[in-house]
């Protein structure tokens, strides 16, 4: 069966995606606009498509309402009960394919609803739409109702399939409450039905470099490359070796990755930042230049050029690669990041200070140096509340570097303040009484 305006919408998409490796930051814009129309157009296919759901299964349910036309005793009894069952079965059903269809559009709070209504029709004991209600209400943010519900699927899971999908919904649980360590049970569970799931044991180094447990880090990552070569186990291994303490090593390990295909802005940057981390600027200058050839990862290249200058302390440069970044990808945060400290350091407060004061009203989860930055400009200005607030965050921050500019900024602010109440105290005496 053909869904004709699913097709057109799903083709409108493809054209649009082809254009991306090449289009500039004024296409990127006009794309981003015209994805948006699609995204609507979507919506509306499917508010149409939920309205005919359920009208007819109101239809099905008005059906099983009829009055009996004859007197057949105990057989029409037994077949209201199979009229009602088949009614139950196909409300549950419509709201099943409604979560389903809702949870692929990414729209969780409408999914959310309805795996709810499917799991409270009389009867239902289905583990799998628990676990999918759990997932809508994990990306939703609520992690009480996603740990009870996974607890109902758990009870309910009959089959090897489904006690698997609970544990790795445990593991996702897990991780947005950051019990690291539960998270590793879980994952070890897994590893107790099947010992060579990459992503398992990949996921296992990423908790424990969460846990600061590098050598075990290092021992899971190296376990899930030795299953399959994938670049994201090797920078896994790389990062950890990193944190360990072995630059060298490290080193040697993101100069293999950089030689790799660059079709990962993810990879590419990772890998970049611990060859500069290491030492090794210039491997990770050359990567850069390689980027530079490939459209899918253009705006990286430049990004990368512009933290080796910073490395370097070329802040000029740096600061002419990081608008020629955002030219091509206006909505980066890390290279906006970057070009703000830039700023600051040649003196340009006020224009480092736009950026900075967009990026907070963009992010909720400020990320530690534009904390920090906040900060130190806040000080600059006098706005000491403001400055405290935000150091404090930079101060709580897991990045090491961060904690420690924000405690001596603090011991700053802390002087600057008694110097400012001091000279207040002093005019205030200084003035003549009446």
């Amino acid at each position: 069966m053909q869904y004709v305006e699913f097709d057109a919408i799903v083709q409108a998409v493809g054209e649009l995606r082809a254009l991306l490796p090449t289009a500039t930051g004024q296409q990127r814009e006009q794309l981003v606009d015209t994805l948006g129309s699609l995204r609507e157009l979507a919506n509306q296919a499917l508010d149409a498509w939920m309205e005919l759901d359920e009208l007819i299964e109101q239809t099905y349910v008005d059906l099983s309402l009829q009055e009996p036309t004859t007197d057949s005793g105990s057989w029409f009894d037994g077949m209201a009960i199979a009229d009602d069952l088949a009614v139950w079965q196909f409300a549950n059903a419509c709201e099943l394919r409604k979560g389903l269809a809702y949870y692929d559009l990414h729209m969780y709070e409408q999914a959310a609803l309805a795996f709810g209504k499917a799991v409270t029709q009389e009867g239902d004991e289905s583990a799998g739409t628990r676990i999918y209600l759990a997932l809508s209400h994990l990306a939703n943010g609520r992690l009480q109702e996603a740990e009870r519900m996974l607890a109902e699927a758990s009870q309910r899971a009959s089959d090897a399939i489904e006690q698997q999908a609970v544990l790795e919904v445990g593991v996702q649980l897990a991780a947005a409450k950051r019990d690291w360590h539960t998270a590793i049970d879980r994952l070890f569970d897994l590893l107790d039905t099947d010992a060579d799931r990459v992503d398992v044991w990949y996921n296992l180094g990423v908790c424990h470099l969460r846990l600061r447990q590098w050598a075990m880090a290092q021992r899971c990552f190296l376990r899930a490359y030795q299953r399959r070569k994938e670049t994201e186990a090797l920078l896994g291994l790389a990062l950890a070796t990193w944190m360990a303490g072995d630059r060298e090593g490290a080193g040697d390990l993101c100069s293999s990755v950089a030689m790799a295909p660059t079709e990962s802005a993810h990879h590419v940057q990772l890998a970049a930042s611990l060859l500069i981390a290491a030492g090794r600027s210039q491997d990770a200058a050359n990567l850069a230049q390689r980027c530079l050839h490939n459209p899918a990862v253009f705006s990286t290249g430049y990004y990368i050029l512009a933290l080796c200058a910073f490395a370097a302390g070329n802040i000029g440069r740096a600061t002419t690669l990081c608008k020629q970044c955002l030219t091509l990808e206006q909505n980066r945060a890390d290279a906006a990041t970057l070009l703000a400290v830039c700023l600051y350091l040649q003196g340009n407060e006020v224009r480092a200070e736009v950026i900075v004061q967009r990026q907070l009203a963009q992010s909720h989860d400020v990320p530690p140096v534009v904390a920090l930055l906040a900060g130190r400009l806040a000080m600059r200005r006098g706005r000491f509340e403001e400055a405290e607030g935000f150091l404090g965050q930079a101060a709580a921050s897991s990045h090491a570097a961060s904690r420690m500019l924000a405690r001596r900024y603090q011991q700053m602010l802390a002087r600057e303040k008694e110097l400012f109440i001091g000279e207040i105290s002093t005019k205030q005496q200084s003035v003549p009484s009446l």
